[in-house]
């Protein structure tokens, strides 16, 4: 669930730990972000913990949330497309028919 630092303040989204070391390698890299309408936005990733297993999505995080309307309380789910690449589908809070439709 999107919480307010995911959407104002430091606007970032940390990435849970077991997705970021199966996936994610141990250094800065450039992660695509597709929505379902297939519009894409380029985000940083940067590794968080000293031995680099987590993972905080920053630069690029803002205009994804912008493009995409995403609020608090708001639910996306990440699903690996490729390397570096994932698709987001977004429930929106208080919604009935929400973004998560194929």
């Amino acid at each position: 669930m999107i919480k307010t630092f995911n959407v104002d303040g430091p606007r970032i989204l940390n990435v849970p730990h077991q997705f970021s070391k199966a996936h994610l390698p141990n250094r800065k890299i450039k992660i695509i972000l597709h929505n379902l309408k297939g519009e894409q936005w380029t985000v940083n990733s940067v590794p968080t913990t000293r031995v680099n297993t987590d993972h905080t999505l920053c630069g690029g995080w803002v205009n994804f949330v912008r493009g995409n309307n995403i609020k608090v309380g708001d639910v996306c789910i990440f699903e690996l497309i490729h390397e570096c690449e994932l698709r987001v589908r977004v429930a929106e809070v208080g919604k009935d028919d929400s973004r998560l439709e194929n």
